[in-house]
């Protein structure tokens, strides 16, 4: 048995290992502007910084963090903690994102619900497992409102605070980890420079930050129940575990992963025959209860959703096997398709969606052979594991920003992707060096649990399902954990492990500090001289339900006149206004500063969604003015904000708050 329980160990490490390796490349390879020569400096300046860096916080930073004592470098924690809420409050003050697709719809629907109002956006029917994470922030949403809340301060508050529990208990493994303070405060420094921390999760309030949590949770709670088996709170902690990872799998239903995790955790650990290893009561409970509860928070969900007059349809509904016919697409290689959706949504009734879905998946699999699915699942993990995109995603511009950065975004986005992705780049060789001494280890169980997240995961995409980069981050904190383990055992070798025979070496100081900063210099080179290849959107008001999930428009009187008032700090180049083709018809003008600086007629013959103007647009007060000319009634493409400011003003001629779609974009340079 305990020969087995090695081999199953050993096998889960080498998976992690490939996963992982696949993720340092998907770091070092990371370059959503640049072309091919960009890349290569990309790679060429990581590598530096990766094979400098190391070394220079052994020999320099190290040492020095060594020689405080453990109250100070607790202290220092504390304050990096203080401080990177402090950016976090400024960056929410002075960045005020627009919200597009899934979350806007979510936080529409939970608004609505808060306030008593029981219709639901047609988008559930076609997605229903974003229902409980509606009803989620909709309870949220009453609480704070009891305490006089506004709904914009309790969902920033809902991001930063869950995001920076997050981030705590991620410090808090990593000490459990090394046993090692020094290492916790150097990971504290690496989250505080991360845009990580900053941009998506704290902008955005979606259920990864809640997929973090779940898992980050479960480990903490565990590795306490192992470690101190009669502690006095050992109740409390696992009845929180549990009610997180309930909250969790309805949140995320991906969590499952979570139940086959522990199971495999829990066998090889009893597999051991190791009496230091063995289980004890209150970590067999726990987890059994978990179990349990996860597993039947899925049947309970739908329960949940009917209580909150949620029905679904399962004609609008796609099956299972969508996805995973979607995450076979060798096009968009397993990431999302809308041409996969558009080719659905052909078929009306359920049996006709899943007949298509399993057709198209026995197409692909036979297309694929075993070379193709290989390679597919190979990029399928290195989309999972690119971190460097993150900073982008559901947020259209932003509906106010400072003036600095509309004037240079796109240098500032190259700057946070190259920032990103080479700094997960270290996260990731660390975590290689933490698989590495896991290996040499004989005995590592409590590091097991981390490594069977990673592989349970990142695996049930890259099979079976359609993936994404968001994805992905779900497994930050065990990912952190291993990188923990691998800094330790590069900085504090132990005896005979594989670091030791080559740390008698002298210092290279003042090789590796130039090496260093040639590397730096070359990032820091790339924002300032790069070229942004897109259209990049700026500022603007983008939040919409979009007119396949219920926006039909507004009626207006005719000859009326509708106008929206807004701020711009920088000059444009494109203007852009969504309309409803074929049905929006009158006269939009674009006045600046008291001058009308575009009009522009829009008869019934027009079939593009977005009105496009491509001219100079400088920078001052802006009126958005479109007039219903017509003797009738016309339809006009708004949102409602639902009681949450989406632009800095809404329209003035009506009372409910409501919103023109549009936005300020600057060409490719």
């Amino acid at each position: 048995m305990k020969y087995l329980s090695q081999f199953l160990t050993k096998i889960c490490l080498a998976v992690a290992f490939i996963i992982l390796m696949i993720g340092l490349f998907a770091n070092l390879s990371s370059n959503r502007f640049g072309d091919e020569t960009t890349l290569l400096i990309k790679i060429i300046a990581s590598l530096l910084i990766l094979v400098s860096l190391l070394p220079l916080i052994k020999k320099s930073v190290y040492p020095k963090i060594e020689q405080l004592g453990n109250k100070r470098k607790i202290q220092i924690i504390f304050g990096i903690f203080l401080l990177i809420i402090s950016i976090q409050l400024l960056t929410r003050h002075f960045f005020i994102p627009s919200i597009s697709r899934d979350p806007f719809r979510i936080r529409t629907q939970a608004i609505w619900l808060a306030q008593g109002k029981v219709e639901w956006l047609d988008y559930f029917k076609r997605y229903p497992n974003n229902v409980p994470i509606a009803i989620v922030l909709s309870k949220a949403l009453k609480i704070g409102w009891f305490f006089k809340l506004s709904t914009q301060t309790i969902i920033t508050s809902l991001s930063l605070i869950s995001l920076d529990i997050v981030a705590i208990i991620a410090v808090i493994m990593t000490y459990l980890a090394s046993k090692k303070t020094s290492i916790a405060l150097i990971i504290s420094c690496l989250l505080l420079i991360n845009p990580f921390m900053y941009t998506y999760n704290l902008r955005v309030f979606y259920s990864d930050v809640p997929a973090m949590l779940g898992f980050g949770s479960v480990m903490l709670g565990l590795s306490y129940l192992y470690r101190r088996p009669n502690a006095r709170f050992r109740w409390l902690i696992g009845a929180t575990v549990l009610i997180i990872s309930v909250v969790t799998q309805l949140i995320k239903p991906n969590f499952i992963i979570i139940v086959p995790a522990i199971i495999l955790w829990l066998l090889i650990t009893a597999l051991s025959a190791d009496k230091r290893s063995q289980l004890n009561r209150p970590l067999i409970i726990c987890s059994a209860s978990l179990i349990l509860l996860v597993s039947l928070t899925m049947p309970a969900s739908k329960i949940i959703s009917q209580q909150a007059n949620f029905e679904p349809d399962s004609n609008q509904q796609f099956p299972t096997t969508h996805w995973i016919a979607m995450g076979l697409n060798p096009d968009t290689i397993g990431t999302y398709s809308q041409a996969d959706c558009d080719a659905m949504d052909k078929e009306t009734t359920k049996s006709g969606h899943e007949k298509l879905a399993m057709r198209t998946i026995k197409e692909r699999l036979k297309n694929h052979g075993l070379i193709g699915m290989v390679k597919q699942i190979s990029l399928k993990y290195h989309i999972l594991l690119d971190m460097g995109h993150l900073n982008h995603k559901y947020v259209d511009g932003f509906s106010d920003a400072p003036a600095w950065y509309q004037k240079h975004a796109g240098q500032y986005q190259i700057a946070n992707n190259l920032l990103i992705s080479t700094l997960f780049c270290l996260i990731f060789s660390l975590a290689l060096l933490g698989i590495k001494q896991l290996w040499q280890m004989e005995k590592s169980f409590l590091s097991l649990l981390p490594v069977l997240i990673i592989d349970g995961l990142l695996t049930f995409h890259a099979l079976f399902w359609e993936v994404n980069d968001r994805y992905g981050e779900a497994v930050i904190i065990p990912i952190l954990y291993l990188s923990a383990i691998g800094l330790k055992s590069y900085l504090a070798p132990e005896k005979h492990t594989f670091i030791a025979q080559h740390d008698n070496r002298p210092a290279r100081k003042r090789l590796w500090l130039p090496l260093y900063f040639v590397g730096l210099a070359m990032l820091c080179y790339l924002p300032l001289t790069m070229k942004v290849p897109t259209t990049l959107t700026v500022v603007g008001q983008f939040s919409n339900w979009g007119a396949r999930y219920g926006n039909l428009g507004t009626m207006i009187a005719a000859n009326q006149k509708l106008t929206q008032t807004f701020t711009t700090r920088t000059d444009y180049q494109i203007f852009q206004l969504a309309i409803l083709p074929h049905q929006q018809t009158g006269e939009l003008i674009l006045e600046v500063n008291g001058k009308v600086l575009v009009t522009k007629e829009i008869t019934a013959e027009n079939t593009k969604k977005l009105i496009t103007i491509k001219q100079k647009l400088p920078a001052g007060n802006y009126r958005l003015i479109w007039h219903n000319k017509s003797s009738q009634e016309n339809c006009v493409y708004l949102q409602n904000g639902a009681d949450y400011p989406l632009s800095q003003e809404s329209i003035l001629e009506l009372k409910d708050k409501q919103y023109f779609v549009f936005k300020f974009a600057n060409r490719k340079s």
